[in-house]
This record gives C-alpha cells, sequence and structure tokens, in this order.
C-alpha cells in the first residue's frame, strides 16, 4: 500500500471514530521445541543468577521501572515461548500479582515511566490470553485498573510538550495539535515521544485483550486507536529502497541532536545541525513490539492491519541495512549505528547524565543492543550475530557498550558495566536467539 493510500484510508479514519477494533481472533502461541541440553541449563543457571533476582525487588517504583520495563521484555516473551521451563513464567505471574496487589499505592506521578512499565504489564496479559490460560482475578484486576488510567490520561489529564506548552485535555488534546501544527516554536514540540508511544501501545494491548475477551470496547479506546493509525500513517516516510523513517528532521534542533553532524567524540565540539537527521537508533529500539500491538489491535484484513504489518517490515529492513553492523574480525560483536538513518555522528553531548565535553560517539548507542527489542523483527543477521557472540566480553567491546555511562542511579543487577559480565546480557543473547528462531 503506498504512503497515499495510507493518508487516503486514515483520513478518513480521523473523521470516523469506529474504524478501529478487532475481529476478536487470538493466535495461540505455539511453544517452541525444547532447547538443546547446554544452552538450557546455561540460560536457566543465568536466569538463577539474574531473572529471578531482579523480579523479587519492587521493580515498579519510581527509581527501578524504567529500567525493568526494557531489560525483562525479552524474558518475559521467552517464558511464554518455553513453556517447559514453567518456573520462569510462574516467576513472572508472581511478580505481577504483587504489583497487581499495591498498584494504586505506588503508581508513579511521572507519566512516561508509569506507561513504560504499564506497557510490560499489558505484553503479560497479552502473552497469557494468547498462551491459551484464563485470567486469573489478580490479572482481571490489572487489565481493569491499566483501563481506568488510559481513560483518564486520554482527555482529563494535564500534559506538557517540549517548548513548556500545557495542555489540559489531556493525551488527545495534545495528539491533536501534534497532528495539526506543522511549524511550532520549538519545531521538535509536535515531536511524538516516549510517552505518546506507550500510551497509544499500552491502549493497543488492552484493545486487543478486551476484544479477545469478547468484551465491549469503550468508545475513547477506539478513538485512541484512531489517532494511533493516523498518526504512523502522516508521520512516516517510507523510503524507495523498502526502509522506514519517523519523523525524519523533526528532532534535528534538539539538544540531543545537535551535534549530529560531528563524526568524531572530541572536548570542545561546536554543534554541527542535520536538518533531516532520523530518530537516534537507541529511543527506536522499542518500535518492533509497538508496531506489533498496534498490529494486533485490528483485525488482519483490515487497512489498519496491513499499514502495521507494512511498516514493521519496512523497519526490519532500515535495521538490517542502516543501523545493524555486524562483527567484524577487528571488533567480534554487532554495534549500531546511532541514528537508524545509517549515520553515526555524535549523540547527547553534554547531556545532563553523561556530563561535559563527553557524548556519544560513533556506535557507542550499541550497548542498548544488549537489551533492546530489536530482537523482535526476527533479524537472521541479528540472529546470526548473537549466536557468534561469546562471554565474557573484550574490554574493546564493553568500551564501546558502556560509551559515556550515566550518572542515573540503577539497580546493580542492571546497572553499566556489571550488566554486560554478571549474566545479564548473556541471557538476553541466549534468550533472543530463540525468540529469533520462532
Amino acid at each position: 500500500m503506498s504512503y497515499c493510500k495510507y493518508m487516503f484510508v486514515f483520513q478518513m479514519c480521523i473523521a470516523v471514530i469506529g474504524c478501529g477494533g478487532s475481529s476478536g481472533d487470538v493466535d495461540i502461541i505455539t511453544p517452541e521445541p525444547p532447547a538443546p541440553p547446554a544452552k538450557n541449563e546455561r540460560i536457566l543457571e543465568l536466569w538463577g543468577g539474574t531473572g529471578e533476582r531482579y523480579l523479587q525487588g519492587e521493580l515498579w517504583l519510581p527509581s527501578e521501572n524504567y529500567d525493568a520495563a526494557h531489560v525483562l521484555m525479552v524474558p518475559l516473551h521467552w517464558s511464554f515461548l518455553r513453556s517447559e521451563q514453567s518456573f520462569v513464567q510462574e516467576d513472572f505471574v508472581e511478580f505481577f500479582t504483587r504489583y497487581e496487589r499495591v498498584f494504586e499505592e505506588t503508581l508513579d506521578t511521572h507519566f512516561q515511566r508509569r506507561l513504560q512499565f504499564f506497557y510490560l504489564n499489558t505484553q503479560f496479559l497479552k502473552l497469557i490470553i494468547q498462551s491459551g490460560a484464563e485470567f486469573d482475578e489478580h490479572q482481571q484486576s490489572l487489565y481493569k485498573k491499566i483501563l481506568q488510567n488510559l481513560e483518564e490520561l486520554w482527555t482529563n489529564a494535564e500534559v506538557t510538550t517540549y517548548g513548556g506548552r500545557v495542555f489540559s485535555g489531556g493525551m488527545r488534546e495534545r495528539l491533536d495539535f501534534k497532528l495539526n501544527e506543522f511549524a511550532p516554536n520549538p519545531e521538535y514540540a509536535r515531536a511524538i515521544f516516549d510517552e505518546e508511544f506507550h500510551f497509544l501501545s499500552v491502549s493497543a494491548d488492552i484493545a486487543f485483550i478486551t476484544n479477545a475477551l469478547d468484551l465491549t470496547q469503550p468508545v475513547f479506546l477506539t478513538e485512541i486507536l484512531s489517532y494511533a493509525s493516523t498518526l504512523y500513517a502522516q508521520e512516516s516516510l517510507l523510503t524507495d529502497e523498502g526502509g522506514w523513517l519517523f519523523q525524519p528532521g523533526v528532532w534535528s534542533h534538539y539538544r540531543d541532536y545537535r551535534y549530529a553532524g560531528n563524526e568524531i567524540l572530541v572536548p570542545d565540539l561546536v554543534e554541527m545541525i542535520l536538518d533531516d537527521i532520523a530518530t537516534d537508533s537507541s529511543h527506536l529500539h522499542r518500535m518492533p513490539l509497538w508496531l506489533l500491538s498496534l498490529r494486533d489491535a485490528y483485525s488482519v484484513q483490515s487497512d489498519e492491519y496491513q499499514l502495521f504489518d507494512d511498516l514493521f517490515g519496512r523497519l526490519k529492513w532500515q535495521f538490517e541495512n542502516h543501523i545493524l553492523v555486524s562483527a567484524t574480525a577487528e571488533f567480534q560483536a554487532p554495534r549500531m549505528n546511532n541514528y537508524s538513518d545509517g549515520r553515526n555522528g555524535v549523540y547527547r553531548y553534554n547531556y545532563a547524565t553523561v556530563g561535559d565535553n563527553l557524548g556519544y560517539g560513533p556506535y557507542q548507542n550499541s550497548g542498548n543492543l544488549m537489551l533492546s527489542w530489536y530482537s523482535f523483527l526476527k533479524s537472521t543477521k541479528l540472529k546470526s550475530d548473537f549466536s557468534n557472540m561469546t562471554f565474557p566480553l573484550n574490554d574493546n567491546i564493553l568500551e564501546t557498550y558502556v560509551g559515556p555511562n550515566t550518572t542515573r542511579e540503577r539497580n546493580p543487577l542492571v546497572a553499566w558495566p556489571a550488566y554486560f559480565s554478571n549474566g545479564f546480557s548473556e541471557l538476553y543473547v541466549l534468550m533472543s536467539q530463540d525468540i529469533m528462531a520462532q
């Protein structure tokens, strides 16, 4: 489907709220055959020393939920794929049961962190549905509580955007602004960022669950899906090669991107703005699952399903051809270019949690591969790179993966550089291979 056709379909959808919805069909997960004994034993050994210990913490707290939502996603999906290791799945069931019991009193007031952690929850609930299991009382309660939160955030919450503009009408009012204001000051005031991406994806998962349970989909949820499909159609750039970029150039004057034209990292860099710079490869790593969530909220025959399915395929092409850099004799591990259009200039120079005269030089977003959701693209190129990785990692790999590091306080199990040496990143690589082989 061409981009023009996308726009025709979804301009119609924005005017007709009822265009969302799903057939209610659910693809049941078919567990993979057991892994080879040696690999399986290594995964379970690593799980006991990392993931199992990590899940015993209160990872819903503001100091923990940002990292937890990232690093637990691949293990969560693996636990449903490898059902013969049911105790790993049981660890997650117990964790989300604990969270449901303290949901209200621990709700993060920071909307982005809250929604990012919600997404881990809704992915869990979606996997329960796809596994053919029935919701227990805690899972039903978690579904209802998140649904209620979405309704409040959609129209009643006070939200802001870059430049200081305040929207008292919630996410809907802010998206109306971003869909219709093409020359704001600053330009990046219309950029779609993580808070909105997670809001739309959580909503899509809740819509999937609602339809799978044969419940009536609330009007506000159908409305959110309509906005999501319109947004992705309008803000996408489909390349002639078969790739995809989202809002290229919109971030170009934002502080994180102002040095992107510098190809080396040295002290006292001067700004070198690239007006058409694409999203950085580290933030984009969530996009594979976001697209799958949005796709699965619709029936397979719908134009919306085809939109998100096509974008997913184009993202895979973009990843394999412009983001991922395979291992070489000199650097025996996969890397990423810093930007999703294949550029590899400096990112986040002088960023608050990085330090003065520091930033991410070429390839220094690559450490995010070791917790990314790019694995869900099921790239044969990445699978090959991961299968050839050996641990412990060499010093030159660690130096690139860790980069300038962050001053943000982290749980010791997922703090860098410990994450790359304590077994957690090795666990991720092994589990990802199973996911990519599915």
